[in-house]
């Protein structure tokens, strides 16, 4: 999983980690196939952290739950908004990440942490919108 622009950046690149009983044999062997529902962590490839969240920290931006980096885990699955409703994710589907409780909301919203400016990624409980998508 890739999460920035179009210049190659290390510390966004996203392992999945899945269960080794979810390697399923595919036509052209095993791998990792993820389909809809399936539960994951993901685990930044740079510092080796996985992406969590935090259900009493606020972000201090836009007050939605805070989203880290640390050695526990939240278990994710991927949501569709495709109305044909396959089983897996396909190219060019538009998804949404998502926790047992929260969405995961990347947002206009930045902060400044060690003279760096980084673009706010937080959590919410509030319905699906435009602002959650990711084509």
């Amino acid at each position: 999983v890739y999460a920035n622009s179009t210049v190659p950046d290390t510390s966004c690149v996203w392992k999945i980690n899945e269960d080794q009983e979810k390697i399923r044999n595919n036509q052209l062997g095993k791998f990792l196939t993820i389909f809809y529902g399936d539960l994951f962590t993901l685990t930044n490839k740079n510092i080796q952290y996985n992406l969590g969240v935090s259900g009493d920290d606020e972000s201090p931006a836009t007050k939605n739950s805070k989203v880290y980096n640390g050695r526990y885990a939240s278990l994710w699955h991927f949501r569709s908004t495709n109305s044909e409703n396959p089983p897996y994710v396909k190219s060019k589907d538009i998804i949404n990440l998502q926790s047992d409780q929260f969405v995961l909301r990347s947002s206009e919203s930045t902060f400044t942490c060690d003279n760096k400016t980084y673009q706010e990624v937080a959590c919410h409980k509030e319905r699906i919108g435009g602002n959650d998508e990711v084509k």
